[in-house]
């Protein structure tokens, strides 16, 4: 809701990303990072490394991140643009998605998340 912060813990265990962490990859077309500071997708500029991080432009690459986080059996949390976020300074021990998915069609732009909309703006 409006005015909250989520505030997002470390994951499995609550502890720092290890093992393969820094390595970056892909999954179909969806490009991971490995070991990403999270400071860098929050607004007040805090939290510690995501073992892994997407960012998702469509919604194949939603489902290619829902997929990954299940096969690695990772935690998985989706965020925005980190305004209503605060991470944990452990870092997140999961897979951090940042939904960047925007539908444009003429004058309406919806907004979605691999559910129906949940907010529709038109213009005009």
């Amino acid at each position: 809701s409006a005015g909250r912060a989520a505030f997002i813990r470390g994951g499995a265990g609550g502890t720092r990303p290890r093992g393969n962490a820094g390595r970056a990859g892909a999954v179909g077309d969806l490009r991971v990072e490995g070991d990403v500071p999270l400071h860098r997708h929050c607004s007040l500029g805090i939290g510690g490394p995501a073992k892994m991080l997407a960012r998702a432009t469509t919604v194949k690459h939603m489902v290619q991140a829902v997929r990954l986080s299940r096969e690695r059996n990772l935690p998985m949390v989706v965020i925005g643009r980190g305004s209503n976020c605060l991470f944990d300074d452990r870092g997140f021990n999961g897979l951090v998605v940042v939904n960047d998915i925007a539908f444009l069609d003429k004058h309406t732009v919806v907004a979605s998340a691999s559910r129906p909309p949940a907010m529709v703006v038109r213009a005009g």
